[in-house]
């Protein structure tokens, strides 16, 4: 048993010690001077799976990539082989690694590369090379830090391609379009490409930002034309990088309790309608702006307006962006609140105060926006009561009408048949008025009309809760021929489950709410019949032809 488990081991050492031994990787130079590219070979004698270049896009930029195969045969041994040939450029100077890569099963041999700068004679400029340099050296945790990489290149530049600054511990955002001039240093002329940064650091101690990398081609007139027949434009290869910058970052003070560093902080507030009228139990809207100057939307702190006493309201999501104007980056957030006053004379908007940080003066600011009141006009229009009808005079009423007594035969009989003529003449109209009213009640000279309900129902087939809201309204003011508060139309039925749905649809409308019951809804718009007192509310014409 125990020589059966020696085989079996010797057997996978000689399986596995060919498979490590058949993969390897080398370097056609090295060091490398920069702007220089350097190709990678990977040989394995095992199989054709592909390389994992991943590892290698930290350090390198992979120019381009190709294989070949070959079969070999030696006394009667075959021997294939498969390479893999990786062009690289590096990204930077110093002693980079070209890490492990792996094969299938099997991985390479880590391998050291120097990257050294091109000697230079004495007084003599580059062909390439980058200035980079901050605003301060030393900064408030995230305030904004301005950058600025300028490039230098000599000769016709052709193609390439300029990084940005990086650090894994800063926000880093480009500050407009990147500019282009010219400028004479000695007796060279160099293209400038200039670009700004604005940025922005995530934790105090000393930041460092890797300066950027320009690598490129540029025309050569002392070579001849390599393309076809002599055509296309020899070139050479151009590389240079900016040294890192390091800069001092401040914690925030002991005594700010919240913490915005800013250039400059204001408040701004608008009112919809902007000139009134704001009436009681009509909404208005109050969008209350924050703008920060040096600063990115999302360092902005999270607060709310406070909400006016006695209202209903509702906030909407905060709309927020962050723009440049080339020198800084300004950072706006916007709350817009739905408001609907309650009873009384008057609305108190709240004050709105934020606490920031002037990085210019290195002071504890507070940015204000005063307390509005808007008048109100309107107060809470009453609930619907019910007209008087009139009633017919009764007998007794009739006993007050004067009646002839005992004829006193001093009196002038000429004003006694004066008097009862009038009095047969107030009697007959009297009769003729009674007759008249009830006409009118066994069958109405003016059939109440009936309001339209057409864009609530349509409102409600598209769940579109504020359309249904108001559309609802203006129903209730054709019906009652007043203007009625949203909870006062449940005097309009007697159908109990219409006050909550009146309430589940105010707060759909501004509340977010999407529950809102459809069928008591329906029900009042659809079975409503005004009454005889509420059409005489409403000025009928009289009949163009009465009988």
């Amino acid at each position: 048993m125990i020589i059966m488990r020696t085989l079996i081991l010797l057997f996978i050492g000689l399986i596995s010690t060919p498979l490590h031994a058949t993969l390897s990787a080398y370097l056609d130079k090295n060091p490398l001077l920069a702007g220089e590219t350097v190709t990678l070979t990977i040989r394995s004698e095992s199989g054709k799976d592909d390389p994992d270049l991943s590892a290698l896009e930290q350090d390198f930029q992979i120019l381009g990539r190709s294989s070949s195969s070959q079969i070999r045969m030696v006394n009667g041994t075959t021997t294939r082989t498969h390479d893999w040939l990786i062009q690289l450029r590096p990204k930077r100077l110093g002693t980079l690694q070209i890490p492990a890569i792996r094969v299938g099963q099997a991985q390479t041999d880590p391998i050291t590369l120097e990257v050294r700068k091109p000697e230079l004679a004495q007084g003599q400029l580059p062909e390439a090379f980058i200035e980079f340099e901050a605003d301060k050296r030393s900064a408030w945790l995230r305030e904004q830090i301005t950058v600025t990489a300028r490039l230098y290149v000599r000769g016709d530049l052709l193609s390439g391609s300029f990084s940005e600054p990086a650090s894994s511990h800063a926000v880093i955002e480009q500050l407009g379009d990147q500019s282009e001039s010219q400028s004479l240093r000695g007796t060279h002329r160099y293209r400038v490409i200039e670009r700004r940064y604005a940025i922005f650091a995530e934790q105090s101690g000393t930041l460092t930002l890797d300066g950027p990398v320009f690598s490129g081609e540029v025309a050569d007139s002392n070579r001849r034309s390599q393309g076809l027949f002599g055509f296309g434009t020899p070139s050479r290869s151009l590389y240079a990088a900016a040294d890192p910058l390091q800069i001092e970052i401040k914690p925030p003070p002991s005594d700010a309790a919240t913490w915005l560093p800013a250039q400059d902080v204001q408040l701004s507030q608008s009112i919809s309608p902007a000139d009134g009228p704001w009436q009681v139990g009509q909404p208005l809207t109050r969008t209350v702006t924050l703008t920060v100057f040096g600063q990115l939307h999302t360092q902005l702190p999270d607060f709310t307006p406070a909400l006016p006493a006695n209202t209903q309201s509702f906030t909407e999501p905060a709309q927020e962006q962050t723009r440049s104007d080339g020198e800084q980056l300004i950072a706006t957030r916007s709350y817009s609140t739905a408001i609907i006053p309650g009873a009384g004379n008057a609305l108190t908007l709240p004050a709105v105060t934020l606490e920031w940080w002037d990085t210019a003066s290195n002071t504890l600011r507070q940015a204000t926006l005063p307390e509005r009141v808007l008048k109100l006009t309107g107060a809470a229009p009453p609930a619907p009561t019910p007209q008087p009808q009139p009633q017919p005079l009764s007998a007794a009423d009739n006993s007050a009408a004067p009646t002839p007594a005992s004829i006193d035969t001093g009196v002038d009989w000429r004003w006694q048949v004066a008097a009862l003529t009038c009095a047969a003449g107030w009697l007959g109209t009297l009769l003729a008025w009674l007759w008249q009213t009830r006409r009118r009640e066994r069958s109405p000279a003016t059939a109440p009309s009936v309001p339209d309900r057409r864009e609530v129902l349509r409102a409600l087939e598209h769940d579109d809760a504020r359309r249904c809201r108001q559309a609802l309204l203006d129903w209730a003011r054709q019906a009652s021929g007043q203007a009625l508060r949203l909870d006062q139309l449940s005097q309009l039925s007697d159908d109990p489950a219409l006050p909550a749905a009146l309430a589940a649809l105010d707060q759909a409308a501004y509340g977010g709410g999407d529950n809102v019951p459809r069928e008591p809804l329906m029900q009042l718009v659809c079975h409503f019949r005004p009454t005889t007192q509420q059409a005489d509310g409403r000025a009928a014409l009289a009949p163009l032809y009465p009988e």
